[in-house]
């Protein structure tokens, strides 16, 4: 009687442990997906990142030209009148 109580308590505790193993595996995933995802999104915001200062440099340059050549304008008007 005692034998058979033993061994059933032992198959509960051993059922208990697969579930809790099973329950840290699936956190574990879950988890790693988690990081794996941060990482994809952090990649993708570095590479928009990039290219937004990229465009900004461009439009940085442009403006710059411009500006110079609308000095040039209004010396070359000052130089006619």
């Amino acid at each position: 009687m005692l034998v058979v109580e033993r061994k059933e308590l032992v198959q509960e505790q051993q059922q208990l442990l697969i579930k809790e193993n099973n329950s840290f595996c699936i956190n574990t995933q879950i988890i790693m997906y988690y990081i794996y995802a941060s990482k994809r999104i952090g990649h993708m915001a570095n590479r928009i990142l990039k290219l937004v200062t990229l465009r900004t440099s461009s439009i940085s340059i442009q403006l710059t030209e411009l500006n110079q050549k609308l000095e040039e304008k209004k010396k070359e008007r000052k130089r006619s009148s």
